[in-house]
């Protein structure tokens, strides 16, 4: 049952990425191994939108460790449910670290399966764009991880690039680098900490080759201000142009805004009352892109479901279904003018 939750939920996370992306430029797939141990191990710069999307385009399961105060609520058996483990850090109390020993060995017991994790190396999320310094968490279950197995351990290093982090309508761009295999980092001529450092190091270089903004250099501020214009690019191209330090501003269209403004009418009540709870309840927009999008996977099928039958009891079947389409063209094309 869990694994079929697991599966419901992730094709209503592809079904929705359209209507919130602009477009999805995926790079790399083929580095991900049909089976053995892999850690996936994604940048983290917004929330939990961060392995949705990570877990909705790889072609297997994905087992999660997230914070633990998110299961101190009614959702802890869903969110086990749905293949997400408790990872304890220090604002838990120094009391709660003892708990990730536990952690720790079910991590280990799940790679000596075969089985995939995803693992933030950066530990917390971050609004901006580069790569902020790794923990060492993830060094430390791999290294684990490999003494249970004699399969290779794979790190997966994984670039989320989002082109804002805030607003739907723009493009998400995912690069999937060159595994690193954890066996060639074990050594008995170095002790556990140092191959955890050798891990964390590797790692960060790997992961800056997939972003978009690897560093907080000088001209940070100016490649920032620049990605909104050159979403139109691909990865390689990006990086090439950003490298330039070229800032290049594209008019907006008045026609696009004017008629992005027309789409959001049909689903007017929807998008106000999102807006409404993520004014009144979430104060960190860090978080406001992942609500949205858990939002829109629970709350947009009830919705459409309820307008549906609504139109259907006052008119007629034909009149509901020309109501759906116009509601589901309208949000797809709202997200494409942003």
């Amino acid at each position: 049952m869990n694994q079929l939750l697991y599966q419901i939920l992730k094709c209503i996370a592809k079904i929705i990425a359209p209507f919130y992306f602009s477009s999805i430029e995926i790079n790399g797939l083929k580095n991900i191994s049909k089976s053995g141990p892999i850690i996936f191990a994604p940048n983290h710069q917004n929330a939990f939108l961060d392995a949705i999307v990570v877990a909705m385009v790889s072609p297997r399961p994905i087992y999660f460790l997230a914070r633990a105060s998110v299961f101190n609520s009614i959702f802890n058996r869903f969110l086990r449910a749905i293949n997400m483990r408790p990872v304890y850090r220090i604002r838990d109390g120094y009391d709660s670290l003892s708990k990730n020993a536990k952690v720790f060995d079910e991590c280990s017991k799940l790679l000596s399966e075969g089985k995939t994790l995803l693992l933030f190396p950066e530990a917390d999320h971050g609004i901006e764009y580069y790569l902020r310094p790794l923990s060492r968490g993830l060094s430390r279950i791999a290294y684990q991880g490999q003494l249970a197995t004699d399969s290779d351990v794979q790190i997966l290093p994984v670039g989320i690039n989002y082109f804002d982090h805030v607003r739907s309508g723009s493009k998400l761009t995912l690069n999937f680098g060159e595994p690193l295999k954890v066996k060639e980092f074990i050594t008995n001529d170095f002790p556990p900490g140092h191959i955890y450092n050798e891990i964390r190091t590797s790692l960060s270089l790997e992961l800056k080759k997939v972003m978009v903004i690897p560093d907080k250099a000088d001209n940070y501020g100016l490649k920032k201000s620049s990605l909104k214009d050159l979403e139109h690019l691909d990865f390689d191209k990006l990086r090439m142009t950003l490298g330039e330090d070229e800032n290049i501003q594209k008019p907006n269209s008045p026609i696009k805004k004017y008629l992005r403004s027309i789409f959001y009418i049909p689903n007017a009540p929807f998008y106000l009352l999102v807006k409404a709870i993520l004014k009144k309840k979430v104060k960190d927009p860090i978080f406001h892109a992942s609500i949205k999008y858990a939002f829109a996977m629970l709350a947009s099928p009830i919705w459409l479901g309820a307008i549906f039958l609504v139109i259907f009891k006052l008119y007629s079947l034909k009149v509901a279904i020309c109501v759906l389409f116009i509601q589901i063209v309208s949000a797809l094309l709202r997200v494409k003018l942003v």
